[in-house]
């Protein structure tokens, strides 16, 4: 919910659509599927948002301040970027990257839907262009994956990959990673996360990754599910939810550089 969750309920309530909220994440409401939520919620259509639970786990272990410049740098349709803007308090300017530039549009549409200022798109492949001659507060990686941590929404998917597959993301993973660390200014913040439990693409990828960095180290957070706390990386299961499975970890770079 973008609003008071209490206005949502309300309205669901009088579409006779149960709905519960989460007792850790005040502003997460579980409703059945199979609902349609846009005639449900007809005229509240710019108080919601529908995101898999894990997916709004990854903002707050990102952790925007108010004021903050962030880039999420593959932000596809943009679920996680409009979150970030949304955990400041539209105080903070987000740059949104992908290399599809359909889902940008689509970005670009929904922010207007929902009166979000302060986000900016543009075509990046992080891979392949040179990196922004900036630094940012924070960087968000939201790695193309397997997916293997959609096989209950998507169990199909569990035929459609391989282990091979998996290897080739995780190569690709940690090159993204590497190259949007760049431009993490001293002391700020990166964030890796990927809706999948695989080791290459989770574990393998966290300690590639501080090998070849020793600027950055991993930053303790709590669980947002639980309050438990963590060395710095999470994997939620589909359980913990319910939702997709992801695995979350978080990097400060050195205030020296």
């Amino acid at each position: 919910s973008r609003t008071d969750p209490a206005q949502l309920v309300q309205a669901l309530a009088g579409r006779d659509v149960p709905c519960s909220g989460h007792e850790a994440l005040p502003a997460a409401l579980s409703v059945a599927g199979g609902i349609s939520l846009a005639n449900a919620l007809s005229g509240h259509a710019a108080q919601f948002v529908v995101q898999d639970i894990s997916s709004q786990c990854v903002g707050h272990i990102c952790a925007p301040q108010k004021d903050g410049d962030w880039w999420d740098c593959c932000a596809g349709a943009g679920g996680k970027a409009l979150h970030l803007l949304d955990l400041m308090q539209q105080n903070g300017k987000v740059l949104a990257t992908d290399i599809r530039v359909p889902a940008l549009k689509e970005l670009k549409k929904r922010a207007r839907k929902y009166g979000i200022r302060g986000i900016r798109t543009q075509p990046h492949n992080v891979v392949h262009d040179e990196p922004f001659k900036k630094s940012f507060d924070g960087v968000l990686v939201d790695a193309p994956c397997s997916g293997w941590g959609t096989w209950p929404r998507n169990p199909d998917a569990r035929w459609r990959s391989s282990k091979r597959d998996v290897v080739q993301c995780a190569t690709r993973q940690v090159k993204v990673l590497n190259n949007a660390a760049w431009c993490v200014k001293p002391g700020g913040v990166l964030v890796y996360a990927a809706c999948t439990f695989t080791r290459p693409e989770t574990e393998e990828v966290v300690m590639n990754f501080l090998d070849r960095n020793p600027n950055f180290k991993l930053d303790p957070f709590s669980n947002p599910l639980t309050g438990e706390a963590t060395e710095g990386t999470l994997q939620i299961w589909p359980w913990d939810g319910p939702g997709d499975a992801m695995f979350i970890a978080r990097f400060v770079r050195n205030a020296e550089g």
